[in-house]
């Protein structure tokens, strides 16, 4: 896409974008980053997109961002319940011996540390990325990573014996 049409596309477009994926996410900052994500599509398509068209496709665009971000959120609320529902009370307090935790304990270090601030503690992804001394992105890529690794390792490899055991985490898919 050429840079007048683009920019054009940014200034007439952007801000009502933003609106529509805040709206539909519930929460501005993801809003911002889908709608970053739209434009930044949209820069890299090879594709020449009619200017008629160039609104049609970012809200198209925008709407299967938000989807797949509903999808992946549904999925981490489900296993984030289970990790704070199992997490130690105290500080003295051992944890479990549950599959869950052998999964957390089977992630490398920095996503380990990605889910504990995240998860356990519900720090803004602002403060797990300062802690993690990162990037804010990169830290939610660590999180994200880590997130999926968990329900890889925890899905597809636990028997019917093992999920009732562990209190029916195998439904964290």
């Amino acid at each position: 896409m050429e840079e007048a049409r683009f920019e054009a596309a940014w200034s007439e477009y952007c801000a009502p974008l933003a609106r529509y994926c805040t709206f539909s996410t519930g929460s501005r900052q993801d809003g911002e980053d889908i709608a970053a994500e739209t434009f930044s599509r949209l820069l890299a398509t090879h594709r020449d997109i009619r200017p008629e068209k160039t609104e049609a496709w970012l809200f198209t665009v925008a709407h299967n961002l938000c989807v797949s971000h509903h999808r992946a959120n549904t999925r981490n609320r489900r296993l984030i319940a289970r990790i704070t529902e199992r997490r130690p009370e105290s500080d003295g307090e051992a944890w479990s011996d549950s599959p869950l935790w052998e999964a957390v304990r089977q992630l490398d270090e920095r996503s380990r540390l990605a889910v504990y601030l995240r998860a356990i503690e519900d720090r803004p992804f602002s403060e797990v990325a300062h802690l993690m001394n990162a990037s804010e992105g990169a830290a939610k890529m660590s999180y994200y990573r880590a997130m999926e690794r968990l329900r890889a390792l925890l899905s597809p490899t636990m028997s019917d014996s093992t999920a009732s055991r562990a209190g029916g985490i195998a439904d964290v898919e």
